[in-house]
């Protein structure tokens, strides 16, 4: 039997990239940072556990006779004053985001020890092997969904005012951006893992039951009589055979209706230059922008030394931007680009693969590989889409005036889609397990009706076949 599947080997993967992002989020001070620009800014940085200021003065000090300048753990017992103003830099959003938030990483750390048993010590010939998996998946289940509750509540109140002075000059960082990408992850590698455990306990049923059939004595003189005469149970063969042609089952269909609407709307979100819009009163020189192109309307660039001025819209890439390029492609924006690019080739590559099930087209990796499509889909937009733009869209080192800005129907339909495609993976993961059942029982049947013919020997290739596991 073979040790791991596709979904194993992809689900140790992924945990890799949840592991490294959870820790690193978790240890660093970049949740919410300043701008760097101003120099006169009291806050520099801050993370779950570390508070880097620049000259904060105590607010319990009507007077402002002392300020807190630099890095210090938040729970710092030498700098004096500090624990005066701890209630003012651990509010109690911060403390259910540290709280939450440290659960994902513990549940994390558990998960790293089993991913290193399985990985490295387990195999399917253990009795412990599919309750190993299933424990990985929990724990990355419930390490997504805490992670996810504190992720939220920063986001909500993180960079709210009353909290962080000059909060308009605040925005989200690096460290929060792999928090995002951490619970993500966490939630991609706890389906991977659920898929696996069903994989071993599927594979482990059928190798029973081979050996369940081959230790079954000769058939009685009735039924070779019956066999002798032709009398199959032609109905159930029949009936067998028409549910594995059935492939383009209602589940099957939904999916595929849903993937195609998610389509649709995910190549309007990535063609359409409306992600982000300024308000038309605002007279602004920035009009709108998708992930290819700008538009602005007598804009002059601040830092170029010409007065040029720059009108209409242009690709990103055109010669025409040539000498703001870096300006209006920050990095952060690229991996937006490069997740959205690689969703929307996934999600056309199910619909191929599922065009091919709908027309009973018998490709032997359709049912294993086109719902691990859609999911990642789903992941690359979810994580790309809502946690890196929507957290940097109104970064003020990036678009001027970003108070006059708002996001529009473009990302309003990327939202849209992941969420669909989210249903959609779904549906597509049902139907999997369905057909995989039905086969099974289509294989078991034509076994036994080959071990009631006469003069039966179960060949060298049979018993290999019967081992194999199927298609996965």
């Amino acid at each position: 039997m073979k040790r791991r599947s596709l979904s194993g080997n992809c689900g140790v993967g992924v945990f890799v990239i949840a592991l490294v992002t959870v820790l690193v989020a978790f240890a660093t001070p970049s949740w919410l940072v300043s701008d760097y620009r101003i120099t006169g800014a009291k806050l520099d940085r801050l993370g779950l556990w570390t508070h880097c200021f620049r000259s904060l003065p105590d607010v319990n000090d009507d007077y402002q006779r002392r300020f807190f300048v630099g890095c210090r753990w938040v729970y710092d017992p030498f700098t004096t004053g500090y624990d005066e103003i701890r209630g003012f830099l651990i509010p109690p959003f911060m403390v259910a985001t540290q709280f939450f938030y440290t659960l994902c990483a513990i549940g994390v750390i558990l998960a790293m020890v089993l991913v290193l048993l399985y990985f490295l010590c387990a195999g399917p010939d253990q009795k412990f092997f599919v309750k190993l998996i299933k424990a990985i998946s929990f724990i990355t289940l419930a390490a997504s969904i805490c992670g996810s509750i504190g992720v939220v509540v920063f986001a909500v109140f993180g960079n709210k005012d009353k909290w962080m002075p000059e909060h308009a000059n605040n925005w989200f960082g690096w460290s929060f951006i792999l928090a995002c990408i951490g619970v993500v992850a966490c939630a991609v590698t706890s389906s991977l893992f659920f898929t696996e455990a069903h994989v071993q306990a599927r594979k482990r049923r059928q190798l029973k039951e081979s050996q369940t059939q081959f230790q079954m004595d000769m058939p009685s003189a009735a039924m070779s009589s019956t066999v002798e005469k032709n009398e199959y149970p032609k109905a159930s063969m029949l009936n067998a055979g028409l549910k594995i042609l059935s492939l383009s089952a209602d589940a099957l269909v939904i999916g595929a209706v849903l993937s195609y609407v998610a389509a649709v709307f995910l190549l309007m979100s990535f063609c359409s230059p409306y992600w982000i819009v300024s308000y038309p009163e605002s007279f602004s020189s920035f009009k709108n922008m998708g992930l290819w192109e700008y538009c602005f309307r007598d804009f002059t660039y601040p830092y170029y030394q010409f007065p040029k001025q720059f009108n209409g819209c242009h690709h990103i890439f055109s010669e025409e931007y040539y000498v703001i390029r870096e300006y209006l492609l920050p990095g952060w924006l690229m991996v937006v680009q490069g997740f959205v690019t690689i969703a929307f080739l996934f999600t056309f590559g199910s619909l191929i693969i599922m065009a091919c099930e709908i027309v009973r087209w018998p490709l032997k990796f359709v049912l294993r590989y086109e719902w691990m499509l859609s999911s990642i889909s789903f992941a690359g937009i979810a994580s790309s889409s809502v946690a890196i733009f929507g957290g940097n869209a109104y970064r003020r080192d990036w678009l001027m005036y970003p108070k006059f800005n708002v996001l529009s129907w473009s990302y309003e339909l990327a939202v849209v889609a992941f969420m669909i495609l989210g249903l959609a993976a779904l549906l597509l993961y049902k139907e999997s397990r369905k057909s995989y059942e039905m086969r099974r029982e289509a294989k078991n049947l034509v076994m036994q009706m080959q071990m009631h013919e006469p003069g039966y020997h179960p060949s060298h290739h049979t018993s290999r076949s019967l081992h194999s596991g199927g298609y996965i």
